[in-house]
This record gives structure tokens, C-alpha cells and sequence, in this order.
């Protein structure tokens, strides 16, 4: 190894690494990348002085007796005990980056195109400048705004608050460019959190760009109307924190009353522990795709968030939690999204509110619970698509005629589906 790279190898050692990092930022500039003269810089900070020089062993570029690996192994190094976590996360692809544009200069197809060893020299100039800029903000001296998008400022009970975040794409820079595939390889949920009002919420990829992501934050005619405080974290180190606050507004639901069965009025306990399960159902991948559709040809006889007497008494804390779609006993029942068949229920087996049913997991925290069906058509485990037949409408369960009740659920909370039948930036 030569002297040079030795002086490279040195930066490994942490308490040198703490010593050197502040001037790394101010070395890694224009002038320093054109300076040949002797420097007053300590002497392992001038191997990065020098990096456009006249050697190419095998694959690799080297840079005044340096190769790209060993400038790989110095920023990996960056890691070291001491640094803060923000410093760690931010570091731990800079040397492969560094490593794939040097070796990249070395590449054939510069000269073939045109560009020779000055286009080398400018674009490893331009590198090192988006590396000064990129590193400050990676250390938490330059961060960046996180691109958020909210669906609405003041949703009303019932609605579903969705949160977009934009995580920087490859074209933003150079640095950007290169460090990306190795930035992709994070844990996903390590990069995006969002919290509202101090309880976290899950995040995900949306299915059409991995490179936005989707928070829903479901809220119902029992949430009280006030604001809600949402907190983006983007743990990469390159971003602040985003601060927001958005209202519920108070939103009037009729009240009706009717009489029932007092025998069907609870339910049993085995299908009440069977369908909070399905409606809690988190998966990862989105299956939906799009605007969702109504499941049932009939005309809707009660609407979302109605409350009720039954038998004469006031349900207290009760809404209700979906839609009545009034059919003929027998008329298709569709699914009103893609889905996998996550339960089917059966009067006969204990589902005495429900009456048989199909719940579908759409993924992501949504679910659906279609109830009172006459028949089911399908089988748990099942996966179906948007508008496929699932069953026929029934009057079985807690039901005064026959008609389909659509129940949507997010996050295991029943929100009014109105919305997301219509097309939405965040479906």
C-alpha cells in the first residue's frame, strides 16, 4: 500500500475520524479537488486533494495511489462508535457511492461519447460539491423539507385522513443518483414514521411509486371534533421533521329508530372476537388498486354514521358503521375492491349479528365486511377482484329485510366509504 492510502487507512481509527469529519465538509470542495500545490490541510485530508491522476489498475480508479475500494473502506468508516445515529445512517452508503462514480469515470464509454478525461474532471467536481452539500444536510446542518401531502385540513367525522410522503427520487443531484439503490435497501419501516397526536401510524408504500407513501388516519362520527397533530419523520438524517395540524369538523348524522329481535341485538362473543380480527388486519402490500365500486345494484335505504334507537332505547357510542344498499333476497353482491377472503361467516355457525357474511382484507389496514348475505360464493383464503360476485343479498342476522351491509375499515375503524368511491390523488 502506498504511503497516500496508508493516510487513508489511517482515518479509520475513530478518535482521529472525530478529528478530521469538520474538515472533511470545507476539504471536499472545488478548489481543494484542483489544488496540486503543497497544502497547510493535515496530510491525510490531501489525498482528496488529488483525485484526477493518470492510473487505471484492472477495474478500478485510482486516485494518487488510493483505489476506489479504499476510498469505499474510509467513508464506511465514518460509521464508527462514537458518531450519532443520524451521522451513522447518513454515511452508510456515501462510500459505495463514491465507489460506483469512481469506478464509473473509468468507464469506456466516457471517451467513446465524447467526453474524454475533462468531462470526467467536471462531473467528479460537481460530485464532490453536491457531497459537501448532500453531507451537511446528512449531518443534520442542511436538512431538507419533507415533501408532505395532506388530503384534507379539515376532514369531517367520517373521513379518512391521508397522508402522503414524497421520499427524494434518483435525479435530484448526483449524489442522490448514485446513493440511491443503496438508500433503497433500508428497512422501509426505518425511513417514513408518522404520528398524529403522539400515536404512531402505519405507513407503507403505495403499490403505483415506491417512492411515496401512504399514512390513512381513520376518523368516525364518535371522534371529537378539534385538531389532530400529524409529525412526519423521514430517519435518514437528510430531512426535517414536518408539523402539521389539521381539524375534525363536527358533521350532523341523522337518527332514526327500530325495532329487532332482542335475541340477535349482542351477537354471540365468538363472532365478535372473529370479526374485530378481520377488521384489524395489517398487511404490507396495497392489493387494491384505484377508486373502489359500490358492491350492490340497490338503492341505499341508510347511510353511513346513522344512530339509532333500538326498541325504543338510545344506542350510546353506537354509529352506524356502513352502508344499506335495499335488494332484492338473491341480487348479486360484489366486491368492491381487489381483496383476499379473509372470513366467511355463517348465521348457522354463530354469527347471529351478522348473519352470514365475507370479510375481505385489501391490504394495508383496509378491510371491508359485507353482512346479511343469503349465500357466499367464495372461500376464506380466496383472492378476488374489483366487482367480482361474492355472494346474494340476504336478510340474515340483525336485519328487517332483505339488503347488503357494506361496512369499510381502516385500521380496524369503520369510515364513511363515500370518499373512496370517487378518484382521489391518494387512492
Amino acid at each position: 500500500m502506498g504511503a497516500k492510502a496508508r493516510g487513508i487507512a489511517e482515518m479509520s481509527d475513530p478518535a482521529t475520524l472525530l478529528h478530521k469529519e469538520s474538515h472533511l465538509l470545507h476539504t471536499l470542495s472545488h478548489d481543494a479537488l484542483h489544488a496540486h500545490t503543497a497544502s497547510s490541510r493535515p496530510p491525510p485530508l490531501k489525498q482528496l486533494q488529488g483525485l484526477f491522476c493518470d492510473q487505471e489498475i484492472g477495474n478500478e480508479w485510482h486516485c494518487q495511489g488510493a483505489s476506489s475500494s479504499q476510498l469505499a473502506i474510509y467513508f464506511r468508516n465514518l460509521q464508527c462508535e462514537n458518531a450519532s445515529t443520524k451521522r451513522s445512517m447518513a454515511f452508510a452508503h456515501v462510500g459505495d457511492a463514491f465507489k460506483s462514480f469512481l469506478d464509473l469515470c473509468s468507464n469506456r464509454e466516457w471517451v467513446t461519447e465524447g467526453k474524454g478525461r475533462l468531462g470526467a474532471r467536471e462531473a467528479m467536481s460537481k460530485f464532490f460539491q453536491e457531497a459537501v452539500n448532500t453531507s451537511s444536510q446528512a449531518l443534520g446542518l442542511k436538512e431538507r423539507p419533507i415533501d408532505v401531502k395532506i388530503s384534507s385540513w379539515t376532514p369531517a367525522q367520517g373521513d379518512t385522513l391521508a397522508v402522503l410522503v414524497s421520499v427524494s427520487s434518483p435525479g435530484g443531484n448526483l449524489l442522490d443518483n448514485i446513493s440511491f439503490p443503496f438508500r433503497e435497501k433500508l428497512p422501509l419501516q426505518s425511513q417514513v414514521q408518522v404520528s398524529c397526536s403522539g400515536s404512531r401510524v402505519p405507513v407503507f408504500p403505495t403499490a403505483v411509486d415506491n417512492m411515496t407513501w401512504r399514512a390513512l388516519i381513520p376518523t368516525t362520527p364518535l371522534d371529537k371534533p378539534g385538531n389532530l397533530d400529524i409529525i412526519v419523520e423521514i430517519t435518514d438524517g437528510r430531512h426535517k421533521k414536518f408539523k402539521g395540524t389539521v381539524e375534525i369538523c363536527d358533521k350532523e348524522y341523522p337518527v332514526e329508530s327500530i325495532w329487532v329481535q332482542k335475541s340477535k341485538l349482542g351477537g354471540t362473543r365468538m363472532e365478535s372476537e372473529v370479526v374485530k380480527a378481520v377488521i384489524a388486519t395489517e398487511s404490507e402490500e396495497q392489493i387494491w388498486h384505484g377508486p373502489f365500486v359500490v358492491p350492490s345494484e340497490g338503492e341505499i335505504t341508510t347511510g353511513y354514521g346513522l344512530q339509532r334507537f333500538y326498541n325504543g332505547v338510545f344506542a350510546k357510542g353506537y354509529y352506524h358503521r356502513g352502508v344499506d344498499y335495499g335488494a332484492v333476497k338473491g341480487s348479486p353482491v360484489r366486491a368492491p375492491a381487489n381483496g383476499q377472503v379473509a372470513l366467511v361467516g355463517k348465521e348457522s355457525d354463530g354469527f347471529m349479528l351478522h348473519g352470514n357474511c365475507v370479510g375481505l382484507n385489501h391490504g394495508q389496514g383496509v378491510t371491508s365486511m359485507l353482512m346479511h348475505l343469503d349465500s357466499a360464493w367464495v372461500q376464506e383464503g380466496e383472492l378476488v377482484r374489483a366487482g367480482q360476485v361474492v355472494g346474494t343479498v340476504g336478510e340474515t342476522g340483525l336485519a328487517t329485510g332483505p339488503h347488503l351491509h357494506w361496512g369499510l375499515f381502516v385500521h380496524g375503524k369503520a369510515v364513511d366509504p363515500a370518499p373512496w368511491l370517487q378518484e382521489q390523488p391518494w387512492l
